[in-house]
């Protein structure tokens, strides 16, 4: 708007085809836009899914992937 871009947000829609996250994957991950973007991410770091820096980081409960064989 103006000549200024900024980021929209998804999550007002009402129709999300994604699924909800589970609450012990939250925080599991680095979030990309506090660590690249210049102007950081654009959510407190309460309402991002990510994690804002290394103290912020959750060891994931998710199991690992079993390998196949070759």
């Amino acid at each position: 708007e103006g000549g200024t871009v900024y980021i929209r947000d998804w999550r007002d829609r009402t129709e999300s085809r994604r699924r909800p996250a589970e609450p012990g994957a939250l925080k599991t991950r680095l979030c990309w836009f506090h660590a690249h973007h210049p102007q950081g991410c654009p959510l407190q770091e309460q309402n991002c899914c990510f994690a804002h820096g290394a103290d912020d980081l959750r060891p994931s409960t998710r199991p690992l992937k079993k390998l196949k064989n070759f």
